[in-house]
């Protein structure tokens, strides 16, 4: 399975969280210390130099190590005890530490586990320094995943807190227009209820007027007003007057209508914007659970860089074959010119040694036999010019027989680097 790989400017984003916690814990103590009885605070560790040879993959680190201290002013006495009193300021006390440590590939997937403490708190900033996405440590890799992931759920978190602002801003505009509505209808209301009141008194009074039947002695003691509520005049007063008011009522209960609508359909609003709240949230939820899902299935695929041949298949780079821990390796070794598709193929009892103390020194030529080609060469970085294959032997005579197949096999011998066809 292939690696994961990112560029140096990704990297550099994604531990630069990690670095700005580092200082904000040392401000912080430093401002603890401050204000604090305290006389002393550190150590206090930056970067001072690094140099690393991709050839051998030899490094050289150089560190500082801030001490900070008060100085004793003067002394006081008190109860026949003397008492320093410190300056207010720092002063510094500052040395070197030097490191050097051979960052193979089983070294850079142990940073982080590093016995040494200073490795282990500048194990990003080596990465960062080293800047090679093939020598990128998985824990690197993890690191950078884990970030992406939570930098991806905070913005979906970003727009899903968006959405809500704007639904709950566009509900408190609609429960305005409500309230506003409320404060028309409830009058309309009361109106309506007196109003009907009249209507239901004023049926009363006309059922009444149709259902009196003339009675002279009550005209007579009423001094006429029995007689006059018989009448067609009082009846059609009575009539106009019911008339009236029921185009009244009508007026109100259709504009109360109206206006019950209107609420409605505010309401059906807010329902609607807060089932896109809960729409939006159940939609972010399974967003973060598909995003975790996707990181998790990075994070569990992505392998550790190799350590030993054993875990490289076919050709290997000889940059990475610097890398990887020594074996001794009894067996036959194919040295393959990408640029001009040539081959050698030697045997040894050490092949790590044969090809990295008598072929190469690093990635730089060694051997003679491939030297007019390395310098002639028209590949920018040259360290990428040869790749180196293993075959693991047990027995001599196993060696020589392989030995001979290969040079066949790759024709090393007319059009190679092989000076003879194999041992006899």
């Amino acid at each position: 399975m292939g690696r994961i790989t990112f560029g140096a400017t990704n990297i550099t984003r994604s531990i630069s969280s990690y670095r700005a916690r580092q200082k904000a814990k040392e401000r912080d103590a430093l401002i603890e210390a401050q204000s604090s009885t305290q006389t002393k605070a550190g150590p206090f560790y930056s970067w001072v130099s690094f140099d690393f040879n991709e050839k051998t993959r030899m490094t050289h680190i150089t560190f500082q190590e801030k001490n900070l201290y008060k100085k004793i002013e003067r002394y006081v006495t008190s109860n026949y005890v003397r008492h320093p009193v410190y300056s207010n300021s720092w002063s510094e006390k500052v040395k070197f530490i030097k490191r050097v440590i051979k960052l193979t590939n089983r070294e850079l997937e142990n940073l982080e586990n590093n016995p040494d403490e200073l490795i282990r708190m500048f194990r990003f900033e080596i990465i960062e320094r080293i800047n090679n996405d093939e020598l990128l440590p998985s824990w690197a890799i993890k690191y950078y995943l884990n970030e992406e992931r939570e930098s991806h759920k905070d913005e979906l978190k970003g727009q899903l807190k968006e959405d809500i602002r704007k639904n709950e801003k566009a509900i408190e505009a609609i429960d305005i227009d409500k309230n506003i509505i409320i404060e028309e209808i409830l009058p309309l209301r009361k109106q309506i209820k007196r109003i009907s009141k009249k209507i239901k008194n004023t049926d009363k009074k006309i059922k009444k007027a149709n259902n009196r039947k003339k009675n002279v002695l009550l005209t007579i003691l009423s001094f006429g007003i029995y007689s006059y509520l018989l009448s067609e005049k009082y009846k059609n007063k009575l009539t106009k007057k019911d008339k009236s008011f029921k185009d009244s009522w009508n007026s109100l209960v259709s504009h109360e209508k109206e206006l019950s609508d209107k609420l409605d359909d505010l309401n059906n609003q807010i329902n609607s914007l807060k089932k896109n709240t809960e729409e939006r949230t159940l939609t972010f939820e399974k967003k973060c659970q598909e995003t975790d899902e996707k990181y998790d299935k990075l994070i569990i695929e992505t392998p550790p860089l190799p350590t030993d041949v054993s875990e490289c298949d076919g050709f290997i780079p000889l940059k990475r074959l610097i890398g990887l821990e020594y074996q001794k390796i009894i067996g036959c070794y194919i040295i393959h010119n990408k640029e001009k598709d040539k081959y050698y193929v030697g045997q040894s009892k050490d092949v790590f040694k044969r090809i990295l103390r008598d072929h190469f020194n690093g990635t730089e030529i060694k051997n003679i036999i491939f030297a007019e080609d390395y310098y002639n060469s028209q590949y920018e970085n040259k360290e990428d010019l040869f790749e180196i294959k293993i075959i693991e032997c047990s027995t001599k005579d196993e060696l020589d027989e392989m030995e001979k197949s290969l040079i066949e096999q790759y024709d090393s011998f007319r059009n190679g680097y092989n000076g003879t066809g194999g041992n006899k």
